[in-house]
Parts: C-alpha cells; structure tokens; sequence
C-alpha cells in the first residue's frame, strides 16, 4: 500500500501552487502589457505572488476567481477592496455566498466600470502633475472645505468619466485619506497632499505599498529625504517618470 508522508504533500500543494503563479505571470501579462512590460517581470511576479495570498482572505480558492482577483489589482490597485472609490468590492468580498457566485458579481461590476470608465490617460495625467506646484499655490490660504472642492474640480478636469462613476461622497473620502496619509510621511503641505490626493486617484489608495509602483515606497523609505518639501518634489518626479515611461510603452505597443 502506497503511503504519503504529510512532507510529500506539502512538496506537491506547494509545486501546484508554483505552477499556479507561473500561469498567473503569464496571464497578467498578456492582460495588462504596458503596465507589466514597465514595471519588469521581477516584479509583477512579485504583484501576483500577493495578489494570490490576498485574495485567500476572501476563501478563494477556484482558479476562475483567485484569476479574477489578480487581474483587479492590475485594474484598481493591490489594495482595490478597501479604496473608497470602489465600495462595491468590498461589499461583494464579504458576502456569504459562494466565491463563484462573488467572482461573477465582481465580474459584472467590472463590466459596468470598463463601459462607464476611462481611465486617466498617462499622459494627461503626468501634465497635472506637473502643473501641481502652480495649482497649489492659489490654495496656501484656503480652507479644508475648499480645499476639498479644489481637488474634486481638477479631477474632473483630468478624468471626467471617472470621477462621476466614483462620486463626491467616495472621491471626498479619498482625498480626505490623502490629507491623512501626507501627514505621515511629511508636513501637511497643500501640495504634499494634493500630490497624494491626485496618485491615489490614479493608481489606487494604498499605492505607496502596491508593488506594482515600487518606486513610491522605497522613496518614502529614504532617509536621506528628511525635507517636506524635497520629499514632495521627488516623489512628483518619480510619479511623473513613471507615466512618461507608461506613455512610451502604450506608443509602442501600437506600432505595427
């Protein structure tokens, strides 16, 4: 009688699950090749690797919905099931029914935004930033609530289409956050957190730690950047680079 040591089986789930996340590189890559052709492929293992356990939280465990996952932090950022401009994510996540029935609402839902929105385009989005410094400087002296206002209106301005499928009430929560997180990592300048406000519309809340923008978080841990505003000033620069490169590889993913 053929018996198998627990070690054995342990070996074999975890040979699965490598071929698994091999499979998964390969897929996102094909589903999202400008993203993933300039980030490089270390690192969209790395995204995929995470995006995999993360998705364990939710009790999914079928290939279909644990795929569906991976792809909707390409779509909406790594940590898309607690950003506010996204409630239904969480909502759908948390439900008690059966993770196939959960990954076709998800599904369903992503439709809706795909017919509904256009992301900001790369480009666009790299002359608002670069712009921020100007923009910001009329807000020194305005209040939260204008503040607020200020930043709705400019990301109509940039993405129209998204900003009216997110709405006031989730875009205000966002840039609120923004506000929030500014204050950790320097002083809570008007540009410093209407830089955050405006990269966490653009590439999800939680950007700073999503792996598939790394170059934010490594610049948050340089200690050498202790200045509010070098701090500011790099990380625009870093984000502006970032979608100058995005904007490149879209080009050349259309020549023929």
């Amino acid at each position: 009688m053929l018996v198998i040591r627990k070690e054995q089986t342990d070996v074999f789930e975890e040979y699965a699950l490598q071929n698994f996340e091999d499979e998964m590189v390969v897929h996102i890559k094909d589903f999202s090749p400008t993203l993933c052709k300039v980030i490089g492929d270390d690192q969209v293992r790395v995204a995929v690797g995470k995006a995999i356990n993360r998705s364990g939280n939710y009790e999914f465990t079928c290939r279909g919905p644990i795929r569906l996952f991976v792809e909707m932090t390409l779509l909406f950022g790594h940590a898309f099931d607690t950003d506010s401009q996204y409630p239904w994510a969480p909502e759908i996540l948390h439900a008690s029914s059966d993770q196939m029935v959960r990954a076709d609402q998800l599904y369903d839902r992503i439709l809706v935004y795909q017919e509904r929105v256009l992301d900001p385009d790369p480009k666009d989005m790299r002359t608002a930033l670069e712009g921020l410094s100007d923009w910001t400087g009329k807000l020194e002296a305005s209040s939260p609530t204008e503040f607020v206002a200020a930043m709705l209106r400019e990301k109509a301005r940039i993405s129209p289409k998204k900003t009216a499928y997110v709405g006031e009430e989730g875009l205000t929560d966002l840039i609120l956050e923004g506000c929030a997180e500014a204050g950790k990592h320097w002083a809570a300048t008007v540009h410093g957190q209407a830089l955050l406000g405006m990269l966490m519309f653009t590439f999800g809340h939680a950007f700073i730690d999503d792996p598939l923008y790394p170059w934010a978080g490594k610049l948050l841990e340089n200690k050498l950047l202790s200045d509010p505003l070098g701090r500011t000033m790099a990380l625009e620069k870093e984000a502006c680079a970032f979608l100058e490169r995005m904007t490149a590889a879209s080009q050349e993913g259309k020549q023929p």
